[in-house]
Protein backbone atom coordinates (compact mmCIF):
# COMPACT_ATOMS: atom_id res chain seq x y z
CA UNK A 1 0.00 0.00 0.00
CA UNK A 2 1.90 3.26 -0.86
CA UNK A 3 2.26 5.66 1.62
CA UNK A 4 0.81 9.23 2.10
CA UNK A 5 1.87 12.37 3.15
CA UNK A 6 1.13 13.25 6.36
CA UNK A 7 0.69 16.95 6.95
CA UNK A 8 3.04 18.55 9.57
CA UNK A 9 5.51 15.45 8.82
CA UNK A 10 8.87 16.90 7.69
CA UNK A 11 9.81 17.42 4.20
CA UNK A 12 13.28 17.73 2.28
CA UNK A 13 13.79 21.07 0.94
CA UNK A 14 15.74 19.81 -2.17
CA UNK A 15 16.17 16.97 -3.88
CA UNK A 16 14.02 13.89 -4.68
CA UNK A 17 10.90 13.05 -2.21
CA UNK A 18 12.27 10.48 0.74
CA UNK A 19 11.78 7.08 0.51
CA UNK A 20 9.30 5.73 2.57
CA UNK A 21 9.98 1.90 3.91
CA UNK A 22 7.73 -0.71 1.67
CA UNK A 23 7.32 1.87 -1.81
CA UNK A 24 9.30 2.37 -4.74
CA UNK A 25 11.27 5.53 -4.74
CA UNK A 26 10.50 7.89 -8.15
CA UNK A 27 12.69 7.09 -11.01
CA UNK A 28 14.35 10.07 -12.58
CA UNK A 29 11.97 10.22 -15.42
CA UNK A 30 9.12 10.36 -12.91
CA UNK A 31 11.07 13.00 -11.19
CA UNK A 32 10.85 15.15 -14.48
CA UNK A 33 7.18 14.43 -15.52
CA UNK A 34 6.15 15.14 -11.62
CA UNK A 35 8.10 18.22 -11.71
CA UNK A 36 6.67 19.62 -15.00
CA UNK A 37 3.10 18.19 -13.98
CA UNK A 38 3.15 20.08 -10.61
CA UNK A 39 4.24 23.64 -12.52
CA UNK A 40 1.12 23.40 -14.42
CA UNK A 41 1.59 21.49 -17.55
CA UNK A 42 -0.90 19.88 -19.41
CA UNK A 43 0.28 16.35 -20.30
CA UNK A 44 0.84 17.39 -23.63
CA UNK A 45 3.05 20.27 -23.10
CA UNK A 46 4.87 17.85 -20.81
CA UNK A 47 5.07 15.07 -23.78
CA UNK A 48 6.51 17.97 -25.95
CA UNK A 49 9.30 18.89 -23.37
CA UNK A 50 10.31 16.14 -22.87
CA UNK A 51 9.88 14.28 -26.49
CA UNK A 52 7.69 11.69 -25.29
CA UNK A 53 4.11 10.63 -26.14
CA UNK A 54 1.01 11.75 -24.15
CA UNK A 55 0.28 8.25 -23.38
CA UNK A 56 3.56 7.76 -22.01
CA UNK A 57 3.37 11.02 -19.77
CA UNK A 58 -0.15 10.14 -18.80
CA UNK A 59 1.60 6.41 -17.94
CA UNK A 60 4.43 8.07 -15.95
CA UNK A 61 1.69 10.58 -13.73
CA UNK A 62 -0.40 7.70 -13.18
CA UNK A 63 2.86 5.71 -11.68
CA UNK A 64 4.00 8.44 -9.65
CA UNK A 65 0.42 8.98 -7.97
CA UNK A 66 0.42 5.36 -7.19
CA UNK A 67 3.72 5.18 -5.75
CA UNK A 68 3.21 8.65 -3.39
CA UNK A 69 -0.60 7.84 -2.62
CA UNK A 70 -2.54 10.37 -4.17
CA UNK A 71 -5.43 10.19 -6.70
CA UNK A 72 -5.45 13.87 -8.02
CA UNK A 73 -3.01 16.39 -9.81
CA UNK A 74 -4.08 18.84 -7.11
CA UNK A 75 -2.68 16.20 -4.40
CA UNK A 76 0.46 15.53 -6.88
CA UNK A 77 1.00 19.40 -7.16
CA UNK A 78 0.95 19.50 -3.03
CA UNK A 79 3.28 16.91 -2.62
CA UNK A 80 5.73 18.15 -5.30
CA UNK A 81 5.74 21.49 -3.39
CA UNK A 82 6.31 19.98 0.28
CA UNK A 83 9.10 18.15 -0.96
CA UNK A 84 10.97 20.81 -2.68
CA UNK A 85 9.76 19.54 -6.50
CA UNK A 86 8.56 22.76 -7.49
CA UNK A 87 8.92 26.19 -5.77
CA UNK A 88 5.96 28.72 -5.70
Amino acid sequence: KPARFLPGQASSPVGPPPVVPGSEPLSKRELEVARLVASGNSSKEVASQLNLSVRTVEKHRANIMAKIGVRDVGSLTRYSIQHGLVTL
